[in-house]
């Protein structure tokens, strides 16, 4: 069996996200689409997917849950859903919670269920 490296394996993951942003409100059937076309963008997805990486190639092993929170906290233009989103800024952290969330009611779009930050 051929093993991958971490960051190999987490830049594919990227890719794929970032490729396929432009089609997350509608989907396509065919194999035949543009390369990262105009408007393709990383997503909050791309941001967890390096903290993973971070935590799995960090010696120190501090928490996953604490290396999603950093990076995810560092990246607040990304986009979260809104369960993930109060995961985020949880717990008992009022002062980051609460610059946060303003931070994402100031950018908000409102017309996707995800929560733009």
């Amino acid at each position: 069996m051929f093993a991958l490296p971490t960051t190999a394996v987490c830049m594919g993951a990227i890719c794929g996200d970032v490729l396929g942003s432009t089609f997350d409100s509608h989907h396509i059937k065919t194999k035949e689409f543009p390369l990262f076309p105009t408007g393709s963008h990383p997503s909050g997805d791309s941001v967890m997917t390096v903290a993973n990486m971070l935590w799995l190639t960090n010696p120190s092993r501090n928490p996953l849950a604490d290396s999603m929170r950093t990076m995810g906290r560092q990246h607040p233009d990304s986009r979260y859903g809104h369960r993930f989103l109060q995961w985020l800024i949880s717990p008992g952290e009022a002062a980051a919670a609460t610059l946060f969330l303003s931070q994402c009611e100031s950018n908000q779009s409102g017309s996707d269920p995800a929560v733009a930050v």
